[in-house]
């Protein structure tokens, strides 16, 4: 029984030792691409396509599109985050009040993530017509290419 329990022990040593050596290594299922944000796979996405305009053959017009998309995007982002930080501002403000009106806390933060759900739907909205941009034939293209990458 002793020789079981040793060799029993042995075996979830090995198998720990194992897990956690794949998950320190970054082993496993996740990629980069999975651990980025909404923002970081738009403008990752929209330099992958640059940088592949001749594979893709793309249009001045298109290439135009896309960088325009990447400024337009680029200024909502700042200044729906700057939006963001001010209100947050204005929280640790009241926070900081010998009598926290906590109505007005609870109106404030509400007012922050109303700005940061409309600043990720308005980056959906981005990414969604970035893919847009490009025509059938780009896309699949595309999806070679990207595969291609991994």
């Amino acid at each position: 029984m002793k020789s079981f329990n040793k060799a029993l022990f042995s075996v979830l040593c090995m198998v720990f030792v194992l897990a956690a050596s794949t998950v320190s290594a970054g082993g496993g299922c996740e990629s980069k691409w999975s651990k980025m944000d909404i923002k970081e796979k738009f403008f990752y996405k929209a330099e992958f396509i640059m940088k592949n305009a001749d594979d893709l053959d793309l249009s001045d017009e298109q290439i135009k599109s896309i960088k325009n998309l990447k400024m337009e995007t680029k200024k909502m982002i700042v200044s729906k985050e700057a939006e963001a930080e001010v209100i947050w501002i204005d929280v640790m403000s009241e926070m900081y009040e010998e009598s926290v009106n906590l109505e007005k806390v609870n109106s404030l933060i509400d007012q922050k993530y109303e700005i940061k759900k409309a600043l990720t739907k308005g980056i959906a909205a981005s990414y969604a017509k970035l893919k847009g941009t490009l025509s059938e034939e780009q896309m699949k293209e595309l999806k070679e290419l990207w595969m291609a990458q991994k």
